[in-house]
């Protein structure tokens, strides 16, 4: 079962809290309800900006080796995490673990760490996460990402248009196995929220 450990991260000084179906939050006002929330939406929709990740990487000549797999997608990570919480130069130590199989090794861990002065969010998945996300030569992720490259050029007949769709589909289900996550997540934000929010969505989509 899927979990979260949080330490010292903004008004949250220790919270360890198992993903259910179902999880009710109870505090008074800025006691992290929200932030909590957030997190875990943070956490669990990680599969779909891997995704999208790839897909938006595509027929685009990029170099899908593992280090440069890895430096583009730890960008993608971060900027995904100022986009939610803001900068973490004011903020102090903090760590933030997400289990999402703790059968098998399954962790992303996340903490601040000072370089030049300046503080950045370090990024650890565990060995067998890492290697699997960051598209390790043996992993079944590679392979289907290079074939999803060759099929993306071509698709002139309904077979390659099939075996596209496949090897699309197959990609997804390896994320869902990756990350233990058959859905993808909906974060409601707190009421005092909801107008600023919902302003801010409609200016983005319309």
């Amino acid at each position: 079962m899927p979990k979260i450990i949080v330490e010292k991260f903004k008004g949250i000084q220790n919270a360890e809290i198992e993903i259910r179906d179902m999880v009710v939050l109870i505090g008074e006002q800025a006691s992290g309800k929200s932030t909590l929330a957030k997190l875990v939406y943070f956490f669990k929709s990680l599969g779909e900006e891997y995704l999208n990740f790839i897909s938006n990487n595509l027929g685009t000549g990029f170099d899908w080796k593992r280090k440069n797999f890895q430096n583009r997608l730890w960008t993608e990570i971060r900027r995904n995490f100022y986009r939610f919480f803001g900068s973490i130069q004011d903020l102090g130590d903090f760590e933030i673990t997400y289990i999402y199989s703790a059968e098998k090794d399954h962790k992303l861990t996340l903490y601040p760490e000072k370089s030049d002065g300046r503080k950045y969010l370090r990024i650890e998945f565990s060995n067998p996460l890492h290697k699997a996300m960051t598209a390790d030569e043996t992993s079944e992720i590679l392979t289907t990402i290079k074939e999803l490259e060759q099929l993306s050029s071509g698709q002139k007949n309904r077979f390659e248009k099939k075996a596209y769709k496949d090897a699309t589909k197959r990609l997804e289900q390896l994320v869902i196995d990756l990350l233990e996550n058959q859905s993808l997540p909906v974060f409601i934000p707190a009421g005092r929220n909801m107008a600023v929010t919902y302003a801010d969505f409609f200016q983005q989509t319309f």
